[in-house]
């Protein structure tokens, strides 16, 4: 992983370049979590922290942890997040509430940190509707692109969190276990107590 494609927009003059992910599209069970990360232009990461980011996807459950309490260290790295309910995707669906996260976790940063987003990069192939900032879509952004990965891996330790968090509350279904995803281990729960407040109830199982 490397910053190639931010440091070739800073030389473009375009400051705060924002990388988007989405973590939780496939779940039957829980939120959407989304996070906006911007790098500072001028910052200096180590190179071993850099090395180590790459699609959330591909990294362990440890791995991620430690990325995410080592960006507390680099104050130069701001992140937005958002989540949202399976309330609201059972209402809206699950694009259109990928979608009201992006523009949360976008929102959230530039509230947090009192910067706008000159480029905004999104992993995949659908651009946000109506977003009045300039975006790019990069199919497997999360695999190329620093920032984006960045994202994902704290969208993604974020919402794993928040699943264990749940799986105390909702001890039947192991939660902590596969996180709400549709595993053999899940479907038998479901069948077995069926669906509790934090299922989709818009997804098939």
């Amino acid at each position: 992983m490397n910053l190639n494609l931010e440091k070739s927009y800073w030389k473009q003059g375009v400051s705060h370049v924002f990388g988007l992910d989405e973590v939780g599209r496939g779940p039957l069970a829980g939120p959407v979590c989304t996070c906006a990360v911007c790098i500072d232009k001028k910052i200096t990461l180590p190179k071993d922290f850099i090395l180590r980011i790459r699609d959330s996807k591909k990294l362990s459950p440890k791995k991620r942890k430690e990325i995410y309490d080592m960006v507390p260290n680099f104050p130069q790295i701001q992140f937005g997040l958002s989540l949202v309910s399976n309330k609201t995707i059972d209402k809206i669906g699950i694009q259109k509430s990928i979608f009201k996260s992006f523009q949360k976790s976008i929102d959230n940063l530039i509230k947090k940190y009192n910067i706008t987003p000159d480029m905004v990069l999104i992993d995949g192939n659908q651009q946000i509707p109506n977003l009045i900032y300039k975006q790019k879509t990069i199919i497997k952004g999360d695999d190329k692109i620093f920032s984006i990965a960045l994202a994902s891996v704290i969208a993604k330790h974020t919402r794993d969190s928040l699943m264990i968090k749940l799986s105390k509350k909702y001890s039947q279904y192991s939660f902590d276990i596969h996180k709400g995803y549709g595993t053999k281990k899940h479907i038998q729960s479901l069948k077995k107590f069926g669906q509790c407040d934090i299922h989709r109830k818009s997804f098939k199982f």
